[in-house]
């Protein structure tokens, strides 16, 4: 009976098997780090994180490291490819990066392609992470597994990546306090729009000689808090007219000039009228200012982005705000599928009803 016992082999192959879950490493892994931008800091990370290709099940994909900064979601793998140079979008985001702001949807998986419940800002998270998939809002699908990762690191990217992805408020994101040094050296002729001889030198661009500026916002007298102190109107508006009439529209935002050429077309954007006793009377005094600033007198075309407050059956009305997000909603869903047999139920089914969308 002994002999037999030490005839049983008792030898065990690596080859081909996968780390088990328990974040033991040998540290044959080498580990990789994000390009940072000055003030970004990494809020959350895993490592041995596996990006699925898309459209593909679990069996294909890249390996590396998954990074959440103050600034965007970016993934470093441990081997590059020939093709991923050309990838590079700009100089402050990397192949495999994302920008939070960027960020639509993130979605609980169970390590492979198919979704299994959506994460809502201060919502619950599971005590386990195996899986995120990232939809991007111009509908690039992103999904990760961490089934080859630490313990309790997918947790972690995925609390990081809720919090700062999602803020209360735009102004606490990174993108709007992050400032490259400035240089004093900068080449002349690179306009800026700081000053009113920037905006000046625009409207000689634009050959617009029936505009003219105005720096009443930096004053005193200032109406519109959230513009600069520079600001273009039609030459027969007076700058106590702007202040009588920036009341009538939300945060004050009168129309204001933001592009033009020499035949007399021009883009204006202005704030929400307000359903106050003269915003009728108001808008129809600025719209004959604007009329007047046209060569031929033309009168200006009006699209209401929230729809007209005073008046909705308005044929130049878009749709109410809530009907183009649900609209939005439903393209993004129909143009991210999870996996190649997904894509050809939907193709299908949209060739099979005669519809055609083009891109």
């Amino acid at each position: 009976m002994n002999e037999k016992k030490k005839l049983v082999q008792n030898f065990k192959s690596y080859i081909n098997v996968s780390p088990k879950n328990n974040g033991e490493k040998n540290g044959a892994i080498q580990e990789v780090k994000p390009k940072l931008l000055n003030g970004e800091l990494v809020v959350g990370a895993a490592h041995s994180v596996v990006m699925l290709t898309p459209l593909s099940e679990r069996d294909r994909g890249r390996l590396g490291s998954l990074f959440v900064t103050n600034y965007k979601l970016s993934f470093v793998p441990m081997e590059y490819s020939q093709g991923d140079e050309y990838g590079q979008r700009n100089f402050l985001l990397g192949t495999f990066d994302v920008p939070l702001t960027g960020v639509g949807a993130v979605w609980l998986t169970d390590g492979g392609p198919v979704r299994r419940r959506s994460l809502m800002p201060g919502g619950d998270m599971p005590g386990k992470v195996k899986g995120l998939q990232v939809v991007c809002k111009n509908m690039k699908v992103l999904t990760f597994s961490f089934a080859n990762s630490p313990i309790g690191s997918g947790r972690r990217v995925a609390m990081a990546l809720m919090h700062h992805a999602f803020p209360k408020r735009h102004d606490l994101l990174f993108a709007y306090e992050y400032k490259e040094p400035y240089y004093p050296t900068l080449p002349p002729e690179l306009n800026m729009f700081q000053r009113p001889g920037d905006w000046k030198r625009e409207l000689d661009r634009c050959e617009c000689p029936h505009w003219r500026i105005t720096c009443i916002n930096g004053t005193s007298d200032a109406f519109m808090l959230t513009a600069g102190e520079t600001l273009i109107v039609p030459s027969s508006v007076l700058d106590y007219n702007l202040i009588s009439s920036a009341r009538h529209f939300r945060s004050g935002r009168v129309p204001i000039w933001v592009w033009g050429r020499p035949e007399g077309a021009a883009l204006l954007r202005s704030g929400e009228l307000l359903q106050t006793d003269q915003s009728a009377t108001t808008e129809s005094v600025l719209l004959e200012q604007v009329r007047r600033s046209h060569p031929k007198l033309t009168p200006p075309h009006v699209a209401y982005l929230c729809g007209h407050p005073l008046n909705t059956e308005r044929a130049n009305a878009l749709p109410p705000l809530s009907t183009l997000a649900a609209a939005h909603r439903k393209l993004v869903d129909l143009c991210t599928p999870t996996t190649l047999a997904d894509f050809w139920v939907r193709l299908m089914f949209h060739f099979s009803d005669g519809s055609l969308f083009i891109f």
